[in-house]
């Protein structure tokens, strides 16, 4: 049998059709086809049972019967199998007990009360085994999962639980079902659209009651899946309200058999009584149901002439005035005929009664206190009287003497000194609301010179440019200080693609800013408050023309009016947030084990390099002795001599370059050599004493620079001059 996927959809009528020409057999009917009226029965049990007919239920509760006892012999279900052993064509098999139940739920009952609770029990019995059987293959869902192990946890209690707590679990289980629906929706959807054009009895169905199309077997799956978790969530539902029905069926029967083991005078009396308040009902709707029609009268008359004549006439109003006004009616009937309660009755018994212990014990006590005043008196009641008279007559008099409302009077004589000058009342008031409206515009003044910039300005503002290469968080009102202290505002931000220039505003040309200041957008705070600071660099300068004035621009020592300075990004709780972003990618990625053995291995280092550690401050302390010997010992003032002896050298040389070469120049010169090679002979001997010393190999290396390039110097001097390569080398070495 082809049909759709979900029960809305399956025509009802074919589904009545189906059950009649049925005719009560069903005892040949094979699995297959019984389980395909099973899904039809479940699609259109709202047609079934609102047909009344008591012959198609029967049929279909043959049917359902037939079903389970199949499924019963063939053994398609075991205690040992888990959900995802069952056959996707035998989903829907699960939901024969639940079909059962809500028919049986749903079918009236004509013998009687007692035949209805007998269809009451048979449907909680069929809710429980279809709930039983989901849970046990894990096929109810996790919120139904939850309710159905609460309710098997308390028992037939759960109808007495918490109000709120049920309220909020049909809540949860309607938002579930909700969701359930939308997936099923979009099940439907794909299947239609996969769902080829196929003939009724030929093409290959699903198990879902529809044309397999663009189902595969896990979408197939999924949707029974998805369709028994919404019938859990209904059974679960509906199972309390059957427990409920059940006992107030049970509390009908107890009192029926009360009834008839009463006397028949008392029998005659309840049903005396139970006639008066028939009649007390009916005159009550009858009274009910003519406001309704006045109201409806009053409502409608207003829509035309028609309705007017209507009315005069005395006829009932129109449908199309009632239709017209139907929201006005809802709106004066569908209300709260009272205040709805804020605490429940024994909340409310508590808190009367505490606060009646605590009057108790106030009245307790003043009666103590009461009673230790007279015991403690001398002649007892008489003299109490006698007080309590005299003070009532005390306050009658004062009550003679000061009239209500005499106090109000009391500076009647300043008032009437006033009225001799021509000041009244009628001065006060005028007086008053001339200071009233004097008050509200300076107020008013003061909040427009405020808005204008000009509040509370004692100094000389001026402006201002900071470019920065990015905003930092600065925007229009951000702080302006100097080392700390605030001296401005930002009053502008105009960004660019190649830098963003912040127009500041400082208090008072008091305030300068040398050219020479770092100008840094820092954030600072819990909140990153953004923040511009600009500190001026030592050695300051010094400047005799203010930013405001002619001079300064000539001058070039401190940043003038309008001129621009450069900035640059300072403390960003960005950059805070970014690199602890990446050690925290780093660290997901790498792995918290990795991160784990490196902390211990650094710590495992560290704990190895204190030895270490302790040697090189042992070292320190036997190295600083040596140098401050080698400060002390001249050998820096050596060096300078060696140095100014190169120099001198190295000057004689060029002079020979630019000198006419004669024999004693050239004498000299080769003395000069002789000497300068002697020189060197003593740098390298003060060079290997001060390796001695300091053992440092990077003196010895410049001091051997030095001597190469001084070798080198006379090696072309010599040449230059015509001495022989020997004599070069001889002197060189």
């Amino acid at each position: 049998m082809t049909g759709p996927l979900f029960p809305q959809q399956q025509p009802k009528a074919a589904i009545l059709r189906s059950l009649a020409a049925l005719e009560g057999d069903v005892d040949g009917m094979s699995m297959g086809r019984c389980a395909a009226l099973c899904v039809s029965i479940h699609e259109g049990l709202d047609a079934l049972t609102g047909s009344r007919d008591a012959g198609l239920m029967e049929t279909a509760m043959q049917v359902l019967r037939r079903t389970a006892a199949l499924v019963d012999a063939q053994g398609v279900f075991s205690a040992n199998e888990e959900g995802d052993d069952i056959a996707t064509s035998s989903l829907r098999l699960l939901l024969v007990p639940f079909v059962e139940a809500e028919l049986l739920a749903s079918s009236p009952a004509p013998d009687g009360p007692h035949m209805r609770y007998r269809q009451v029990v048979a449907a909680q019995e069929a809710y429980s085994h279809f709930l039983h059987r989901l849970a046990q293959y894990s096929l109810m869902g996790d919120l139904a999962g939850r309710q159905y192990a609460g309710e098997e946890d308390v028992g037939e209690s759960a109808g007495a639980s918490n109000p709120g707590d049920r309220r909020t679990a049909k809540i949860e289980r309607f938002k579930e079902e909700k969701q359930l629906q939308a997936a099923l929706a979009d099940i439907e959807r794909r299947r239609a659209a996969g769902t080829c054009d196929a003939d009724a009895d030929g093409e290959e169905a699903s198990s879902l009651g529809g044309p397999q199309g663009g189902l595969d077997e896990e979408d197939e799956r999924e949707a029974w899946a998805l369709r028994l978790r919404s019938c859990a969530l209904r059974a679960i539902e509906s199972r309390g309200s059957v427990r409920e029905e059940g006992k107030m069926l049970q509390a009908f029967a107890a009192h029926r058999a009360e009834e008839r083991a009463a006397p028949a005078d008392v029998r005659i009396a309840r049903v005396q009584a139970a006639v008066e308040a028939d009649a007390r009902e009916a005159d009550m709707r009858a009274q009910v149901l003519g406001g309704l029609r006045n109201v409806a009268s009053s409502l409608g008359g207003s829509t035309g002439p028609s309705a007017s004549n209507g009315r005069a006439s005395g006829a009932p109003p129109t449908a199309n005035a009632l239709i017209n006004h139907r929201d006005a009616v809802r709106a004066g009937v569908f209300r709260p005929s009272h205040t709805l309660p804020t605490m429940t009755v024994e909340e409310f018994g508590m808190q009367e009664h505490a606060e009646m212990m605590v009057r108790e014990a106030g009245q307790a006590q003043a009666q103590a206190a009461r009673q230790a005043q007279l015991d403690s008196r001398t002649h007892g009641q008489e003299e109490y009287d006698d007080e309590e008279n005299e003070k009532a007559r005390a306050w009658d008099e004062y009550k003679d003497a000061n009239p209500a409302g005499h106090g109000n009077s009391a500076l009647r004589p300043c008032g009437r000194a006033l009225q001799d000058f021509g000041i009244g009342k009628t001065s006060f008031k005028e007086g008053g609301v001339g200071l009233f409206v004097l008050a509200g515009g300076a107020a008013a003044l003061a909040l427009v010179s405020w808005a204008r910039g000009n509040a509370m300005r004692t100094g000389t503002p001026y402006n201002l440019t900071v470019e920065l290469p990015l905003a930092c968080g600065v925007t229009i009102g951000t702080p302006v200080r100097i080392r700390g202290v605030q001296v401005g505002q930002v009053l502008n931000v105009r960004p660019s693609l190649e830098k963003v220039d912040v127009l500041c505003q400082f208090e008072d040309v008091s305030s300068v800013v040398p050219r020479n200041s770092v100008v840094e957008a820092n954030q600072s705070g819990l909140i990153a408050e953004p923040l511009l600071d600009i500190t001026p660099q030592l050695p300051l300068p010094t400047w005799s023309a203010g930013p405001a004035d002619a001079g300064c621009d000539a001058e070039g020592t401190i940043v003038c009016a309008n001129g621009r300075i450069s900035g640059n990004p300072g403390v960003a709780l960005d950059d805070l947030v970014y690199i602890m972003t990446r050690l925290a990618r780093q660290m997901e990625e790498d792995g918290f084990d990795k991160v784990f053995a490196a902390a211990e291995e650094a710590t495992t280092l560290m704990r190895e390099a204190q030895p270490l550690i302790q040697q090189s401050i042992e070292l320190v302390g036997e190295v600083t002795p040596l140098l401050a010997e080698l400060r002390q010992g001249g050998l820096v003032g050596n060096l300078e001599a060696l140095t100014e002896t190169a120099a001198a050298a190295a000057a004689d040389i060029q002079k020979l370059q630019g000198a006419v070469l004669t024999d004693d120049n050239v004498k000299a010169l080769r003395h000069s050599v002789m000497t300068l090679c002697r020189t060197l002979e003593h740098v390298e001997s003060i060079s290997s004493d001060v390796s001695l010393f300091t053992r440092d190999s990077a003196v010895q290396r410049n001091l051997r620079t030095l001597v190469q390039a001084l070798s080198r110097m006379v090696d072309e001097g010599l040449l230059s001059q015509g001495a022989t390569e020997e004599q070069a080398r001889a002197c060189a070495e």
